[in-house]
């Protein structure tokens, strides 16, 4: 019993790392509003690698994700000061990677 409890949590822990992905010391080049509230665009000045099925080199955070206020926040304060971002993305949002979670780091 506890293999099957075992092998279960691996699989499960292994499915979600494999449909995310992780970039790190980004330079943000540009932060847009969506026209119809849906959340805010990010682009960077990196060439980045498209996450899984996405045609679009930018990221989406949709405005009913958790901590969309704070990661906006942690996104624009970044930007003002000329920080690198870390962006955590799990799959596509339309054509652009679907950010979840922003990390702010001292150049």
């Amino acid at each position: 019993m506890l293999k099957i409890i075992i092998s279960t949590m691996f699989f499960l822990c292994a499915a979600n790392t494999y449909s995310s992905s992780q970039y790190y010391d980004l330079t943000i080049k540009e932060i847009s509003l969506g026209y119809a509230g849906e959340g805010f665009y990010l682009g960077v000045k990196e060439d980045i690698q498209i996450s899984d099925e996405c045609a679009n080199a930018s990221f989406l955070m949709v405005s009913s994700s958790p901590m969309f206020n704070e990661n906006y926040s942690m996104v624009l304060a970044a930007y003002m000061s000329g920080k690198k971002v870390g962006l955590y993305v799990n799959g596509c949002s339309g054509t652009r990677m679907n950010l979840k979670a922003v990390r702010v780091k001292d150049s």
